[in-house]
């Protein structure tokens, strides 16, 4: 296939297009939090922060340099995925393996954004690669067992959810009979020491700090299938998700027959954990986090396989199928990473607004969940004229959750607090902000009032994109600290 030539430079191009891509829209809360946090569990992941942590060292304190990374590690990605079709079946699935990936919604949303999802296809690809690589090679400590330990460790140091990664290869491994008994060697239990690792300090941090960062409805599975399924959808393109399943089902059968080839059921193995957990809590995941959307990848070097090895269709059907499917997919992510453009279209959509934000894809068709990446600097500018126009403006700032006091520490260019953790403590400052988005507050909480004397609203303000209303905020004044009861 003499058209393999051009997918690097493509890849290579496309690369520098998501680079451009990166400042033209603000940060999602998340990615504030990479860039403000320090070692912390709390609203990201110690990886997530070295990485923003570097990024703004190299290209400032901007968007930019926040999500330097996350292009890059689509390229990365790609590249392993390129590697991994080549060396589980051919150069030519290799090839259209990186197409159908660099079109899914999914992945396209991860190369733009940093967020666990860029580690998570990176992770996973390289943990695939490297385990594609060893299980095939008859020297028990290949240095590619170094690699799956390595890719296990970006995995579970960049987002907790990943625990599912262990659950994935002893899956792929117990269905493969061929390589079952590599779960009783000693070079995988490497994998699951590094693994350990990355639980021990998770578990380790929140219980030093009272489990802060646990939210345990985001760890349960939701059961409305309505949405967890338009999400899939959504995010891996209709067209894409059941000529996937298809061939998976193909592939299932053939595993309980047991004549199902090694390489097909490693991808399955590893697929299939994943893809359970992004139906079930995926719905919990804030925009534009794809969680555990790295199946995505397994997916598309199946689904390269299959088009592939399509001998009883003409060439012709080939070519159509795979236009269609890589059109639409190709649309659905230009949809989920340029949502203004509906609204270009004369088409009126409302942003998803705080109440709702837990569960975005209830109302998907109805609210625009790309709120959270709108209006922060608007915030911030509102929050800065509040401060200024004060004769004592030694305002210590609080927000009534992180996912707001993240953003405007990143946009003001000052340390904000949560008000819940000042609520905790004996000592309180001389005057404080209160910032909250909640439209439900009038006033400041009891927990936090009863430090001051006095409080007062002083600004309510809707902030506005395209037209539309993205957050309301508001500003309540904390006057002259109360000393505490004795």
């Amino acid at each position: 296939m003499q058209r393999q030539r051009y997918l690097f430079p493509a890849l290579a191009l496309l690369t520098v297009w998501r680079l451009v891509l990166l400042p033209t829209c603000e940060l999602s809360p998340a990615e504030a939090m990479a860039a403000e946090a320090g070692w912390s569990w709390l609203g990201t992941a110690p990886l997530l922060t070295l990485l923003a942590k570097i990024g703004m060292a190299v290209s400032g304190h901007s968007e930019y340099g926040v999500r330097l990374f996350a292009p890059l590690l689509a390229l990365a990605t790609s590249v392993m995925v390129f590697r991994l079709a080549r060396e589980l079946f051919d150069e030519q699935t290799a090839a259209w393996s990186v197409v159908i990936l660099n079109v899914i919604p999914a992945f396209n949303l991860a190369a733009i954004h940093l967020t666990p999802a860029s580690l998570g296809f990176a992770g996973y690809a390289g943990l695939a690669l490297s385990l594609s690589i060893a299980l095939r090679r008859s020297a028990k400590w290949h240095r590619a067992w170094i690699g799956a330990a390595a890719s296990m460790g970006v995995l579970v140091f960049g987002d907790g959810a990943n625990v599912a990664a262990l659950a994935a290869v002893v899956c792929a491994l117990w269905i493969t009979p061929v390589w079952r008994q590599r779960l009783a060697h000693p070079e995988f239990w490497l994998v699951v020491a590094v693994w350990l690792a990355g639980i021990i300090s998770w578990v380790s941090w929140n219980v030093a700090h009272h489990w802060p960062g646990v939210n345990i409805a985001g760890w349960l599975p939701d059961w409305r299938l309505v949405p967890n399924v338009f999400r899939c959808l959504l995010l891996g393109s209709p067209l894409l998700i059941y000529l996937a399943a298809r061939e998976m089902r193909g592939a299932l059968v053939t595993i309980r027959a047991g004549t199902c080839r090694a390489e097909t059921s490693l991808l399955i193995g590893l697929a299939f954990p994943l893809m359970l957990g992004d139906l079930a809590c995926g719905v919990w995941r804030p925009w534009p986090d794809a969680g555990l959307g790295a199946w995505h990848l397994f997916a598309a070097v199946l689904l390269a396989q299959w088009s592939t090895r399509m001998i009883t269709h003409s060439l012709g059907s080939k070519v159509t199928l795979r236009t269609l499917a890589i059109a639409l997919a190709g649309f659905q992510s230009l949809l989920v990473m340029r949502t203004d453009l509906v609204r270009s279209a004369g088409i009126p959509w409302a942003f998803t607004q705080r109440l709702d934000d837990r569960r975005v894809f209830t109302r998907f068709l109805s609210a625009d969940p790309t709120g959270n990446l709108h209006g922060w600097r608007e915030s911030a500018k509102l929050v800065r004229q509040v401060i200024d126009s004060s004769p004592d403006n030694e305002w210590t700032v609080l927000a009534d959750r992180w996912q707001l006091a993240a953003p405007l520490s990143f946009y003001l260019g000052r340390e904000i607090g949560v008000a819940d953790a000042l609520a905790g403590q004996g000592a309180s400052p001389r005057s404080a902000l209160f910032i909250t988005d909640d439209v439900r507050c009038k006033r400041v909480p009891a927990s936090l009032a009863r430090h001051f004397e006095k409080t007062e609203t002083l600004s309510i303000a809707e902030i506005m994109h395209g037209g539309h209303k993205v957050r309301t905020v508001k500003i309540f004044a904390c006057l002259n600290n109360r000393a505490p009861d004795l």
